[in-house]
């Protein structure tokens, strides 16, 4: 075998290349590395006696890398430079019997480094995993090396030269690949000696077997943990009150203050130590502890007393508990014990790891009891019971409780347990000789973290260092070997410190301050990703799910995002066969498109799914499936299959539809018939249309588009805005539907309907159910599962309050309603602009729009109606005032004429406020009475459209956004009838009013004073005098609000639209926030 064969078959040996299989076995014994003849050999064989070494199967002997790979910096040297000399020896030792060849190379392939000359004669060793963990062959004793042959029986003398000792004594690097002390890394250091190494591996990269029978904590070195448990839940405390995990944070302590601080007492002190204890101490412990003792006793006696007793009695049920389970373990079976659970109405699935556990638990501490929102099976977890069952076919509800839910019952037994198995179960029969189960504190929000604070922050860092060891965590001055990094926002603007940067060269996250609040007021700690710093700074870039970001970054994603899914027709952007002419393959009045969506907050999931087949010219049929989080390009599972047989690519699409919903596909593309399953998809059900904001006129098209509109200039403006994709995009933003991979904007009736339902039904069985009780929080959980399947979110959450309904549910849905007739009415209107697509679609939008001049009578009337009951609205801490930009008379086709309005009795021009997104839906159709009834203002009146006689009122359900200033008040002529029924509070009974087509006026705590209103033309009144404090102090209402009811519920023929007076919203007094 030639030099160069050999060398290319053991550089992937240094490497630690896994293709090559690594064989599992003890480190060979080794003798001496190089003895002095050794030396004087190689002196003779080769010039060069500066000398490599390289030795052992996986052994690494050289010079550390200083960048790259080793295989990369010392192979091609060799390559450049043939003239090198490269000795391949064959060892003849009997250590190396299982060995490769050991491989010698000169120094001159490390002279070019620029490595010290100290550094070049510098020996070491990167042992593989496999020879870390087993470790080396070592016997201990010369008498048990008698029983291993002939050859050991000569005394102690055959036994030398056989210890690897050199070998174990050389420094050491590690094999895996990102940690510090490899050799790769740009600050690698290398490790002491062998044991070293194993120890670090251990700790650092590998499994933890061994787990904390106390606060089930793993380790993966059994000192530590033996160590751990031995002290696990002691305190020891100082004489000022303070308290310490370990003894020796204690004696830090003590030495930093000085006078007036000494350990006070401990969970087990010197003076309550055991025998044992007490003989290993020294006498000056001795002498310390009985004087620190005494001390104790009498400074505090009485309360050293009971906490020295409680914990020995918690100390006494643990130990007697661990004999119980040796005990159990000895004398009953595992399958005994399956049998003892299914007896006593316990869970006695799973592996048997479990299943000794739980039955451990039940026979010494008594039978828990059922969940009491699921009926499922409590476990004990060591903090807490708790329950992960399914409360119904959408969601799984986690419920947790600290009390000890046992059942006090006897333990039933079954026949075939006898003897010894059945006297040790009796012995804890009786209930009332059952102890208790102390369970472990919560975990604390930085827990086993350690955090580095960086840059000027909103607190000082001494603060922050408090409230971080107070929940749990540490704090680092630097940012080696920390959790996470917390930095200023404005961090990133100054160009970053050198921490930030350093921080970003180890991958290790930089999070604003918030992240540090949100997890303690929330108790957990938050993931880093929604609140990282230099996210889009890093090498992977962007691709993070938008649930993960900042909500101000997802905002601007979502509106700059392109929607990747229109309609029901529509070919998904991602498979990129829509630009080689692929449509929808359509077979027997089937479509094969689907969009799924599915939400368990319980089990973590929020994803999505598409599924399509699509054909491409030449009749080249493909399937595409794709399925992941909304902005998690990189981490979804995505394919794209062609398929030759059309009947074979339907079959794998109908598998597919089976596998993601555990329904059949064309029940429900027909019928739709649908039964939900646990964590399974549900149909997101597309209409036969183009989403607005795939169809409607973008930014770029929206000035060319009003340059070609033979419209009115003001009334061509208004389309523009009306047809454009932004007020859509934006509305759906703000209500948290913008997901661009699921047509929001084009559902079907059908899906509408389905949502309504489910809406209505919860708030049915609400009103059964008590506010407080689990198996209400359960409905709640339930159905924001619902919902969020329903209407896919990005940020799902559980819904709270009747306030969260109304404004993110009834709200949403109302939106989306509207938006959908709004995407019908617009179509696809890309690349339609020279052919005046603002006229066309203001011709089917039926509904005739005239600019009102400024010098009017009725733009006077409207601006003094607007001024006088308008007030500054309160948005966090900004208040806005509004300015007229011009107003619109329109005369919906929908509803009443307005010939037919003047006949009314008891007419009144009211505002009504709403979003310009639903605003093409209310000119094209009416306006739609509110979709349920809540206790909230906008719906505490039931189905009805809501009115009010002051303009702050209306304006509230305008404005949006601080950068969305632009918006539309609505006046309408409303008949109020012959009766009306006042109120203070919500009706308690909405069905009533509905049923008898009364109006009903909501008494606010202001309203216009009476005497300032107006007639107007035609008998309409209008109530246009100056808000003023009312009577009604105690209203929920702070303006006056009517509703008028449509006994069709189709069109309102109470209400009929007159204006639209068009308002810009101007910041008036901005709050700032000087504190630091």
């Amino acid at each position: 075998m030639s030099s160069s064969s050999n060398l290319e078959q053991l550089i992937p040996i240094f490497l630690h290349d896994h293709r090559r299989e690594e064989i599992d076995q003890c480190l060979p014994l080794l003798s001496k590395l190089s003895g002095e003849e050794d030396h004087e050999e190689r002196a003779t064989n080769h010039k060069d006696n500066e000398m490599v070494e390289y030795g052992d199967v996986n052994l690494q002997i050289g010079l550390p890398s200083s960048g790259s790979s080793y295989s990369h910096d010392h192979s091609h040297d060799i390559e450049r430079n043939p003239n090198k000399e490269v000795v391949l020896e064959q060892p003849n030792n009997k250590g190396f019997e299982d060995c490769d060849v050991i491989i010698n190379v000169s120094d001159e392939l490390s002279s070019s480094s620029t490595c010290d000359d100290h550094r070049n004669n510098f020996r070491f060793w990167i042992p593989t995993p496999s020879q870390i963990l087993t470790g080396p062959t070592q016997f201990a004793c010369f008498m048990h090396m008698w029983g291993h042959g002939s050859q050991y029986r000569k005394g102690p003398e055959s036994l030398k030269e056989t210890q690897p000792s050199a070998m174990f004594r050389l420094p050491c690097y590690c094999c895996a690949h990102d940690c510090k002390n490899n050799v790769d890394h740009p600050r690698a250091k290398p490790l002491k000696d062998f044991r070293t190494l194993q120890i670090h591996y251990k700790r650092k990269h590998g499994l933890k077997p061994f787990l904390c029978r106390k606060c089930s904590k793993a380790f993966a070195v059994k000192g530590d943990w033996r160590t751990h448990e031995k002290h696990c839940g002691k305190l020891w405390y100082c004489a000022c009150g303070s308290d310490f995990k370990h003894k020796r944070s204690l004696k830090d302590h003590v030495v930093s203050f000085g006078k007036g601080h000494y350990p006070a007492h401990e969970t087990r002190s010197r003076a309550h130590a055991s025998a044992e204890d007490e003989k290993t101490g020294t006498r000056k412990h001795k002498t310390e502890g009985k004087a620190q003792a005494t001390a104790t006793q009498q400074a505090q006696p009485k309360k050293a007393k009971s906490e020295n007793d409680e914990h020995n009695g918690v100390e006494d049920v643990e130990s007697q508990f661990e004999e119980f389970c040796k005990a159990v373990k000895e004398h009953l079976s595992v399958q005994q014990m399956r049998g003892i659970l299914k007896a006593n109405e316990q869970d006695s699935s799973g592996p048997d790891d479990s299943i000794i556990r739980r039955c451990q638990d039940m026979l010494f501490y008594g039978p828990l009891e059922k969940c009491p929102v699921c009926n499922g099976n409590l476990e004990c977890t060591g903090s807490n019971y708790s329950c992960k069952g399914a409360y119904s076919e959408w969601s799984t509800y986690t419920f947790s409780t600290r009390d000890s839910p046992r059942k006090q019952v006897k333990i039933n037994i079954p026949d075939s347990i006898t003897g010894e198995a059945a006297n040790l179960i009796n012995k804890y029969q009786d209930p009332s000789n059952r102890p208790h189960r102390m369970l472990s504190p919560p975990e604390k929000p930085f827990s086993r973290m350690m955090i580095s604070l960086s840059g000027r922050l909103s607190r000082t860092h001494q603060y922050w260092t408090t409230e971080i060891q107070k929940h749990g965590g540490k704090v680092a001055n630097s940012v080696h070997g920390v959790t996470c990094l917390v930095v200023s926002p404005a961090e990133r603007e100054r160009g970053g410190s050198s921490k930030v940067v350093e921080a970003m060269e180890r991958g290790i996250p930089v999070v604003r301050e918030a992240w540090l609040l949100d997890s303690i007021v929330k108790h957990e700690p938050q993931p880093f990703e929604a609140y990282d710093v230099v996210w889009d700074l890093t090498v992977d870039g962007k691709g993070i799910p938008w649930d993960k970001q900042d909500p101000s970054e997802e905002a601007l994603e979502s509106l700059s995002a392109e929607i990747k899914l229109y309609g029901k027709k529509g070919v998904y952007k991602d498979s990129k066969l829509k630009e080689q002419g692929g449509v929808i393959f359509e077979k027997d009045g089937l479509l094969f498109n689907c969009a799924f969506s599915v939400c368990d907050q319980g089990r973590g999931l929020n994803k999505y799914a598409i599924l399509q087949l699509i054909m491409v010219p030449e009749n080249r049929l493909h399937l595409y499936y794709k399925k992941g989080r909304v902005g998690d390009d990189p981490g979804a599972e995505e394919r794209v299959e062609e398929w030759e047989n059309v009947n074979n690519g339907v079959k794998e699409f109908v598998r597919l539809f089976e596998e993601l919903t555990g329904n059949e596909f064309e029940p429900w593309e027909r019928e739709k018939k649908f039964q939900k399953k646990l964590s399974k998809f549900y149909p997101v059900d597309m209409d036969d249309g183009v989403d607005v904001r795939y169809g409607g006129l973008g930014l770029r098209q929206l000035g060319v588009a009003a340059a070609h509109c033979k419209l009115e200039s003001q009334v061509a403006s208004f389309m523009k805005i009306l047809c454009g994709q932004e007020i859509y995009k934006y509305a759906l933003m703000e209500m948290g539907l913008d997901s661009p991979d699921l047509p929001m904007g084009m559902l079907s009736d059908f899906h509408l309907k389905r949502c309504e339902e489910v809406l209505l039904h919860f708030i049915e069985m609400l009103k059964k159910t008590e506010e407080s009780s689990p198996k209400a929080r359960a409905m709640w959980a339930d159905f924001s599962n619902r919902w969020f399947t329903l209407m896919h979110s990005t940020r799902p959450f559980i819904f709270k309050d009747y306030h969260e309904i109304a404004d993110h549910v009834a709200a949403g849905l109302e939106t989306v309603r509207d938006i959908v007739v709004a995407s019908h009415l617009i179509g696809d209107m890309t690349g339609a602009t020279l052919e005046d697509p603002l006229s066309d679609r203001y011709n089917k939008l039926g509904c005739p729009i005239h600019p009102v001049e400024k010098d009017s009578d009725d733009y006077k009337m409207i601006l003094n109606y607007l001024e006088k009951t308008y007030e500054p609205i309160q948005v966090q801490d900004m208040s806005y005032n509004v300015s007229v930009e011009n107003v619109f008379s329109v005369e919906p086709s929908a509803g009443l004429s307005y010939d037919e309005v003047k006949k009314l009795p008891n007419k009144v021009l009211l505002w009504c406020g709403t979003r310009s997104s639903n605003l093409l839906r209310h000119l094209h159709k009416g306006f739609l009475p509110t979709i349920c009834s809540l206790p909230v203002p906008g719906y505490m009146f039931g189905k009805a459209i809501i009115c009010s006689d002051a303009a702050a009122e209306a304006a509230r359900y305008g404005h949006t956004a601080a950068d969305q200033p632009e918006g539309f008040l609505v006046l309408a002529v409303v008949s109020l009838g012959d009766e009306i029924t006042e109120v203070t509070k919500p009706p308690e009974d909405t069905k009533s009013l509905e049923e008898k087509k009364v109006c009903v006026k909501g008494l606010g705590r202001k309203a216009p004073d009476e005497s300032e209103h107006i007639t107007w033309k035609d008998g309409i009144k209008v109530p246009c005098g100056k808000l003023v404090p009312s009577r009604h102090d105690d209203s929920p209402l702070e303006y006056n609000e009517y509703a008028a009811y449509d006994p069709k519920q189709i069109i309102d023929e109470q209400v009929s639209i007159r204006f639209l007076v068009g308002v810009k919203y101007e910041e008036k007094d901005a709050v700032m926030d000087t504190e630091e």
